[in-house]
């Protein structure tokens, strides 16, 4: 049983620095999906580099997305909710393409999923006793800076499963959105 740590990426060189390191005693690969697009439709530069990370380079796989999802509203004027929409579904269709490499890894494998900021604590975790089909880790907050906490506040990012359970239920949706 492996633990694949899959993120999407835009620029946050610092921070994919920081999650490779902590996490990477307990995982075997890294996926990372990148868009040419910004979750509001300006083309991008590709702005992660597997170079930045020569310690880590065997583990990461790096999905360049080079097209937009094919749901987005297309109108001259978009009003403000139908911006909003068209960002979600740039950001679904990113997540969604980190599927399209999980055909290599084993139905026992962990998948876990999390945004750049949100790096789990798998310190004293054992997935060998974990009974639920589907994790969500309640994490700690921090707020802009790391001496920076909300230490009341529960915040639950990242969130797991054995990719046999991925398979089952297909593309994810947006968090929070639908």
């Amino acid at each position: 049983m492996k633990i694949i740590d899959t993120t999407t990426f835009f620029e946050e060189n610092m921070l994919m620095d920081i999650r490779f390191n902590i996490l990477d005693p307990y995982v075997s690969k890294f996926i990372v999906c990148e868009s040419k697009y910004t979750h509001s439709g300006q083309i991008k530069n590709i702005n992660f580099d597997i170079k930045d990370y020569p310690k880590f380079k065997n583990k990461i796989i790096h999905i360049v997305l080079e097209n937009e999802p094919n749901n987005l509203i297309k109108k001259e004027i978009l009003d403000p909710y139908e911006k909003r929409l068209n960002s979600i579904n740039r950001i679904q269709f990113q997540r969604n393409q980190i599927m399209s490499v999980l055909q290599e890894f084993e139905p026992e494998d962990y998948i876990f999923y999390s945004d750049n900021d949100e790096i789990p604590n798998l310190k004293n975790f054992d997935l060998k006793n974990i009974k639920k089909k589907f994790i969500i880790f309640n994490q700690q907050m921090f707020y802009y800076k790391f001496n920076l906490s909300l230490p009341n506040l529960n915040w639950f990012g990242s969130k797991a499963c054995k990719l046999k359970y991925l398979k089952r239920i297909g593309p994810m949706p947006h968090k929070g959105y639908r």
